[in-house]
């Protein structure tokens, strides 16, 4: 998968593969999407920085 040149949607639960794939992050959030272009870990980083701000 790491050498397809095309767009690959999946959805995993499993945090590894997420990260070993993954550069734009869609999260279902209630009845809303949440788009993030970029990796998994900045996904995560972003959330936690908005958390401490609110």
């Amino acid at each position: 998968m790491l050498n397809f040149d095309g767009t690959l949607i999946f959805d995993s639960h499993d945090r590894e593969f997420a990260s070993s794939l993954a550069n734009h992050i869609i999260d279902v959030k209630g009845q809303q999407l949440v788009s993030f272009k970029g990796s998994y870990e900045e996904y995560v980083a972003e959330r936690s920085k908005q958390a401490q701000v609110a």
